[in-house]
């Protein structure tokens, strides 16, 4: 997945209905869908090359007040110094760095606009 710092590298929607997305978007685009173990994270694939992923809101504690939405991630080579960066700039972390076996490590964000954003370092930049 690792890519250069500073450039969109995934795209995920995250969502409380999965078996709804994945309808849609079947429908719509003409994705078809794994499940990647342990996780159970879907992934959404075109012509046999993967495109986005789905993740379903609900394994997350209190998470009915959070709306479905896509969110992008930016490849950062320093995710600690990008949360840090994110917090002086006037932005909000919403979720701390977590690792990912197989990924990397992850921190979601909001910019200092509201705006949500994933932050990820790549297991290969770590």
């Amino acid at each position: 997945m690792a890519t250069q710092p500073g450039t969109i590298v995934w795209n995920e929607l995250n969502t409380h209905d999965v078996e709804g997305a994945k309808t849609f978007y079947s429908a719509l685009l003409g994705w078809t869908y794994s499940i990647e173990e342990p996780h159970n994270y879907i992934v959404a694939s075109k012509n046999g090359e993967v495109v986005a992923g789905l993740f379903d809101l609900s394994v997350l504690d209190n998470s009915e007040s959070i709306p479905s939405s896509w969110l992008m991630y930016i490849e950062t080579d320093d995710i600690e110094a990008a949360v840090k960066n994110t917090l002086a700039s006037g932005g909000t972390c919403l979720r701390p760095v977590f690792s990912v076996a197989g990924v990397g490590q992850i921190a979601i964000i909001l910019d200092s606009t509201g705006a949500s954003l994933g932050l990820i370092q790549s297991e290969d930049r770590l």
